[in-house]
């Protein structure tokens, strides 16, 4: 099991079950039965998104390629919104290192794609993770409440 704070500190929000930790879903989903079996040890995860901060404590030495497929050109190592990073860390966050919580693969490697979620965005951001090596694509792509999807 992981040294990560948020795998053992209970949670704080009003009317949370007791023994209830911050990283509640790692147990539900499972993580510690398949940390028993790998830690994600030469997998390489894309994280096609917002981009992520990089700088993150639990990203940093993580990331093995950068790239930006949004018509601003923002840089994928930057994210304004928060939820590429939020992604990014649930994927490949560091494990053992007393900092936050454990992403699904404790050791793996992380390809950072910013995308403007245009069909063609999303389509030169998947084709650019599988020629970079991507093991496992992550697009956890949705709308703001009320807003009608993409077609």
């Amino acid at each position: 099991m992981p040294n990560d704070p948020a795998l053992v500190t209970p949670e704080a929000a009003r009317d949370t079950a007791p023994g209830t930790t911050v990283e509640w879903w790692a147990a539900r989903s499972g993580f510690p039965q398949a940390w028993d079996i790998s830690q994600g040890a030469g997998a390489t995860v894309a994280a096609i998104d917002t981009g992520a901060e990089i700088a993150h404590p639990e990203l940093v030495g993580r990331v093995a390629g950068l790239a930006t497929f949004d018509a601003a050109q923002s840089p994928a190592g930057l994210d304004t919104i928060g939820h590429g990073t939020h992604v990014a860390s649930l994927a490949c966050a560091a494990g053992n290192n007393v900092v936050g919580l454990a992403g699904a693969g404790l050791e793996c490697r992380l390809l950072v794609v910013r995308s403007d979620f245009s069909d063609s965005s999303v389509a030169a951001s998947i084709v650019w993770a599988v020629d970079h090596g991507a093991d496992a694509i992550n697009m956890s792509f949705g709308t703001a409440a009320g807003a009608q999807p993409s077609p």
